[in-house]
């Protein structure tokens, strides 16, 4: 029996429908060509610590760092009949054919499944980038052997290993350092996007608006009049008004020849969508958070099979989809707002399609299923036609315009210019209505290129410099995407520019999301702020581990992961590494807890620290208290109970709750248990 593992339940159908004669049960799908069952996403999940050890729910630095020798995964209780459905699947089939999503995420979905009942049979992958009956058929009919993306499983379990590492031991680490109620999370991607918020809110607050100015020119040709402008690059704008006062004095009664062109100039169509740019420009025009946006897009592609995949993070075609061009066009020509419009003969640039550009998934565009806007709800709608405007206008003309410009240029350093413009072939354009805001047409009297001017008057214009504009969610998005020209080394810099930033265009809208929910920051229109929690957050991590907001450090993860995918590392040398280096971060946090005072005393080569009413012994569970029964306690009093072998150390001077004095024997239990739960620490113990 071959057996196909999807992603989703709305995937099984889709590929079922294709092999033939579905006969439809609870947990799977009979067909002429195989058995289909489905996923809900991940199945299996990283265990939480608890489950390691009980005295891991609380929170507290002896317990850190918290380094599994073998990571557990379990079944989410939502999904165990369909995860033991698969199960018993799996045990009947000679051929597993992987049908999830074509990236790491879709990899290790189906393979952490299949790790898990121990398969060991043969496996195909089938690379799907669409939905729609003939993009199935297609992948069917080229399976991929089972060690051409196996190593992208390697990737993703290494990428899902380390955030738990650094999430669960960092965010404990930075809620016990900061004092504050809630938990303080710590994420590779939602840090450094956290800080991106930050610092743009803490840019505006202390902007200081200043005063700089430009030139006006009242300049005569024979009988025409116009008005021309000096104004400099944002980088040398004049502040000093004396200096703008000189050069307009300069300026004054001079006469010269104006140079004057006219260009016809040509605007390409805008790219198709990647998910990140779908989401930019649906946050600007509709509104729609990048969550909304997601939710449009996969119901687009899974329920209506109107658009391809829409978690893609590439903006180009393979030039395989030349030949459903004039299926799709024809379609969209049938819907309404498309019906008038005058397409002409489709264009094919290299800038859309182009095999080479295309990474895992392709460009998000309409499928070539006849789309029924009647069955869309009003958001699904304004969706589709976004992609379908898009994608008729990279099809289309460029959009031309004339330019006219014209110069009187006084000496090296002072020349005053009009820049003219007047629309002359609509073509993209013409798609897209009101979604896209025509260019206002600038006229400028008709003077011949050489025509003397004379420069009647001058008037010097002041004008204030503005803050930085609140971050909206797709503009968060989008500097989420272009992270590099916030990163100073140029190795870190180019790799963030080769992986499209940080976040993928799947965990982007649950990034925000999660910043949301914990606080950190808070959405009022279409603005996104950060709330004092967050800056606090920041603050923090800025005196103390900076390196947690530094989105270069995606970039080493990025250089990592892909030697995983090539076999030049495993996903244990990663894991190794990265535990060294989070037991180093906690301990400069512990180091910095106001509390934690240096002793200079050390104990099995670690530093012992006074907590104030207690020791603290790093690596030692328990409670070490300054006082035990009514007795002062000191450091030196527990080194010596710690190195007791079979002798036990007496110790004199403890006081009864009556009030009685008396000496005990004492032994460190790390398995002590305290009204029936984990209560490791220093115990009596009588002869």
């Amino acid at each position: 029996m071959k057996l196909y593992l999807c992603e989703k339940p709305s995937q099984a159908k889709d590929i079922a429908r294709i092999l033939g004669d579905p006969i439809h049960q609870k947990t799977h799908i009979k067909t002429n060509g195989g058995t289909v069952t489905w996923a809900f996403g991940h199945l299996l999940e990283l265990v939480p610590p608890e489950v390691y050890d009980e005295s891991l729910k609380k929170w507290a630095w002896e317990t850190l760092p918290i380094l599994p020798q073998k990571f557990q995964l379990l079944p989410k209780e939502s999904a165990i009949d369909q995860f033991n459905a698969i199960g018993a699947l799996l045990k009947q089939c000679a051929e597993l054919i992987i049908a999830t999503d074509a990236d790491r995420e879709g990899e290790m979905i189906a393979r952490e499944i299949v790790e898990h009942f121990g398969y060991r049979r043969k496996i195909s992958r089938l690379w799907l980038s669409a939905l729609d009956p003939d993009s199935i058929r297609k992948a069917l009919a080229k399976l991929k052997s089972d060690d051409e993306t196996r190593s992208l499983y390697h990737a993703a379990l290494a990428r899902s290993r380390g955030d738990w590492l650094v999430g669960m031991n960092m965010s404990r680490a930075v809620t016990l350092r900061s004092g504050e109620k809630g938990v303080s999370s710590i994420g590779r991607v939602q840090t450094p996007t956290l800080a991106l918020v930050v610092r743009r809110d803490r840019e505006i607050e202390k902007f200081k608006p200043k005063t700089y100015y430009e030139i006006l020119a009242d300049v005569s040709s024979g009988e025409k009049r116009i008005l021309l402008r000096f104004a400099p690059k944002e980088e040398e704008r004049i502040f000093d008004r004396s200096i703008a006062d000189a050069l307009a004095n300069r300026a004054k009664g001079f006469t010269g020849p104006l140079k004057v062109t006219h260009e016809r100039k040509k605007t390409p169509p805008p790219k198709l969508f990647s998910l990140a740019a779908f989401q930019i420009l649906a946050n600007a025009l509709f509104g729609w958070s990048a969550e909304h946006t997601l939710k449009i897009a996969q119901s687009l592609y899974e329920t209506h099979k109107f658009t391809t995949y829409p978690r893609s993070d590439c903006e180009f075609l393979p030039d395989e989809q030349i030949s459903d061009v004039s299926v799709i066009v024809s379609n969209l020509r049938k819907i309404d707002p498309f019906q008038g419009i005058e397409i002409g003969e489709p264009i094919v640039r290299k800038t859309v399609f182009n095999t080479s550009k295309v990474t895992a998934h392709h460009a998000i565009i309409p499928t070539k299923v006849p789309a029924d806007l009647s069955a869309l709800s009003g958001d699904e709608q304004k969706g589709f036609l976004l992609i379908a405007c898009h994608y008729l206008a990279s099809l289309m003309p460029d959009y031309e315009f004339d330019q006219t410009r014209i110069c009187l240029k006084i000496d090296e350093k002072l020349s005053f210019l009009a820049i003219g413009k007047v629309p002359a072939i609509s073509g993209w354009k013409t798609v897209f209505g009101k979604e896209i805001e025509e260019d206002k047409v600038i006229l400028l009297p008709p003077i011949q290129d050489g025509s003397l001017g004379t420069l009647e008057g001058t008037e010097v214009e002041s004008k204030q410099t503005k803050p930085p504009l609140r971050y909206t969610e797709g503009a968060l998005i989008a500097d989420m995407k272009s992270i590099a020209k916030f990163v100073i080394d140029p190795a870190k810099k180019a790799r963030l520019k080769e992986t499209s930033g940080i976040g993928t265009e799947a965990t982007r809208a649950s990034i925000l999301k999660t910043l949301h929910e914990r606080k950190f920051l808070e959405t009022q229109k279409k603005t996104v702020t950060s709330t004092d929690r967050g800056r606090k957050l920041i603050a923090l991590l800025e005196e103390h581990l900076s390196f947690l907001i530094d989105p270069g450090e995606t970039a080493v993860w990025e250089d990592t992961l892909e030697a995983i995918a090539s076999g030049e590392k495993t996903v244990e040398q990663f894991t190794d590494s990265l535990a060294g280096q989070i037991g180093s971060h906690i301990k400069t946090l512990f180091a910095n807890v106001p509390s934690h005072q240096s002793t200079g005393i050390s104990y099995e080569g670690k530093e012992i620290f006074d907590g104030g009413n207690r020791w603290i012994f790093p690596d030692r569970k328990g409670w070490f208290g300054k006082e035990l029964f009514k007795r002062a306690m000191s450091a030196e009093d527990y080194i010596k109970v710690f190195e007791a072998g079979d002798i036990l150390p007496t110790f004199e001077g403890f006081v009864s709750a009556k009030g009685k004095t008396f000496s005990a024997k004492l032994r460190y239990n790390p398995e002590k248990v305290y009204n029936g739960k984990p209560a490791p620490g220093i115990e009596p113990v009588f002869d």
